[in-house]
């Protein structure tokens, strides 16, 4: 028998619409599965701006128990000019945190996209991709489509589609495939960035967002 949700629930401000029906699927699949002990109670909001999202929501004040957010966005390429924009991320990220609401913000990022994290879940996708185009050919062979840009794949009844093909044993693979990935760029030595409580790297592969979908299914004792 599935026991009430776990005490705290998890908040994401997402960068994109595939991103939240991600975290959308998380939630339907915990909360209709019998395995896990606890449901989960996730809520996912499309919203590039952290300020602006803490800004939208309702969280009663508690001192002694901070409401935990996730911001999930991309580190999409190795460049000045986007190293400043996910630095602005991070910048948001702190500002969130003294609006007077008990809260603190945690960065989960995938470097290139967000479509790494989606095939981590077939397989270990340890290359370095120049283009987030290539990951086209991956979601092709792996989910069996035949998708003609990213595009194409990122319209929702396509991605919701691909979505059916996975389940939480998939969502496992995806955790060990990233601490590989993550493992990999510790023996190989590459330069862990730290700005402002965050770390992270600017080459890729690299992702954080791992750290938290284990968090819940080990909250959930999947």
């Amino acid at each position: 028998m599935i026991k009430s949700c776990v005490d705290t629930p998890y908040f994401f401000s997402v960068e994109g619409w595939t991103e939240k029906w991600y975290l959308d699927w998380l939630l339907k699949k915990i909360n209709s599965s019998n395995i896990p002990k606890y449901k989960v109670n996730i809520y996912a909001k499309v919203e590039k701006n952290p300020e602006k999202f803490v800004k939208s929501l309702s969280i009663i004040n508690n001192p002694n128990n901070k409401s935990k957010i996730w911001h999930v966005c991309d580190y999409e390429k190795n460049d000045i000019l986007h190293s400043k924009r996910f630095k602005k991320n991070i910048d948001l990220m702190r500002s969130a945190e003294n609006l007077g609401k008990q809260i603190t913000y945690k960065l989960c990022y995938t470097n290139l996209t967000f479509e790494l994290w989606l095939i981590l879940h077939k397989t270990c996708l340890n290359k370095h991709i120049i283009n987030p185009n290539e990951y086209l050919k991956y979601i092709n062979s792996y989910f069996k489509e035949n998708f003609k840009s990213l595009d194409e794949y990122k319209e929702e009844k396509n991605f919701k589609r691909i979505l059916t093909n996975l389940d939480l044993n998939d969502v496992k693979t995806a955790i060990c495939n990233a601490k590989t990935i993550m493992n990999r760029n510790i023996i190989s030595g590459l330069q862990l960035i730290k700005y402002k409580k965050e770390n992270y790297y600017e080459e890729n592969p690299s992702l954080s967002i791992y750290f938290i979908i284990e968090e819940i299914l080990n909250e959930c004792e999947y």
